[in-house]
């Protein structure tokens, strides 16, 4: 499920910052009519490369498909879930070899987890039961990991005022 929940981050992540980069383009091209020299002479070609990055993203974002693909795994975690209660009513040898191979189908039918997802959920949301613990390295890189991807995130959208700023 995490995965799942990963992908609809990463989709509202994408879609926002994408708004935020084009409000702040189309905002800033409004103010550069009144200021036309803001960035000395080089104005006109520093906006005409941030509205062909802006472009680009809106171009790149929606290829990733990543609400589609969170859809999808969370299908197939409910199918899963359901098929884990058909297991346990299980009668025969026969049908549990049934149960096994659609459950291989439904592996192999959508994109599997990172192991940062496996790690985050051991450490954050399993069951104090839970057999698979984390060692002292993997909860050194899961928290590497969510450092470096919420940096990343911060920045993604500062960056376009730390652009300015440092102008």
């Amino acid at each position: 499920m995490r995965a799942s929940e990963r992908l609809l981050s990463n989709y509202f992540h994408s879609s926002l910052i994408l708004v935020w980069y084009s409000f702040l383009t189309f905002s800033f091209s409004i103010y550069l009519i009144k200021e036309p020299h803001f960035f000395s002479e080089s104005t006109d070609i520093v906006m005409v490369l941030t509205t062909g990055s802006v472009f680009t993203l809106s171009l790149f974002i929606p290829q990733l498909n990543l609400k589609t693909r969170y859809e999808e795994l969370k299908k197939n975690y409910i199918t899963m879930q359901g098929l884990s209660t058909e297991l346990s009513l299980c009668e025969s040898k026969n049908n549990f070899l049934e149960i096994q191979d659609y459950y291989l189908e439904l592996l192999d039918s959508v994109e599997n987890h990172i192991s940062f997802d496996l790690f985050y959920f051991i450490y954050f949301d399993a069951d104090k039961n839970c057999s698979r613990k984390l060692s002292i390295t993997e909860v050194f890189r899961l928290y590497f990991y969510l450092c470096i991807r919420t940096s990343l995130i911060v920045l993604a959208y500062a960056l376009p005022i730390l652009f300015v700023v440092m102008l």
